[in-house]
C-alpha cells in the first residue's frame, strides 16, 4: 500500500475536464446570443406591425366617427362632436392630435397622400371623401384607402 499518496486527480485529467468545460461554454453562449439576437428582430417586427395596425384601426375609427373630414395641407382635420381628431404626413412618420390633448407619433413611413371628393383632388380646407397614401411595412409598399359617407344634409350645409 502507499502511503505517502493521496487519492487525486492528475493535472492531465483536470486539463482535459477544464477543455471540455470551456468549450461547453462556448457552445452555450453562441447559442444563447443568437437565440437572444432572433428574439430582439422578431420582437422589433411584431412591434412595427402592431403600430400599423394601430395606425390603421384609428384611421378607420376616426374618420367613420367624424362629421367630416377637411384637408389640411399635407394632413387632415377631422372634425366631429367630440371634438377636432389632425393626422400630419410626412415621409417618416405620422402623427395624430387627438383634441389638442394627446399627439400620438405612428413610425411609419408613408407616400403618394391623396385627398379627393369626388374624385377630384381636395384644396387646403376643402371636404374629402377619400384618403389614400402608400404605407411601406418591411420593406413592402401597401396602399390605404379611406372613404367618408358624407349624407345630402351634410353636403348642403357646407355650400
Amino acid at each position: 500500500m502507499n502511503k505517502g499518496r493521496l487519492p487525486a486527480f492528475t493535472i492531465l485529467e483536470v486539463t482535459i475536464a477544464m477543455l471540455l468545460a470551456g468549450i461547453t461554454i462556448g457552445i452555450a453562449y453562441t447559442a444563447y446570443t443568437v437565440v437572444g439576437r432572433s428574439y430582439s428582430e422578431y420582437d422589433l417586427k411584431n412591434k412595427k406591425v402592431a403600430e400599423f395596425v394601430l395606425l390603421n384601426k384609428l384611421l378607420k375609427k376616426d374618420i367613420a366617427e367624424s362629421e367630416k373630414a377637411v384637408r389640411l395641407g399635407e394632413g387632415i382635420s377631422l372634425e366631429g362632436a367630440r371634438g377636432t381628431i389632425q393626422y400630419a404626413f410626412s415621409p417618416a412618420f405620422i402623427t395624430r392630435n387627438q383634441h389638442e390633448l394627446q399627439t400620438d407619433t405612428f413610425y411609419v413611413k408613408n407616400s403618394n397622400l391623396l385627398m379627393t371628393f369626388e374624385d377630384k383632388p381636395t384644396e387646403e380646407g376643402k371636404l374629402a371623401d377619400k384618403i389614400s397614401f402608400t404605407a411601406e411595412l418591411e420593406g413592402s409598399a401597401i396602399s390605404m384607402a379611406f372613404t367618408k359617407q358624407y349624407s345630402s344634409e351634410d353636403l348642403f350645409e357646407q355650400d
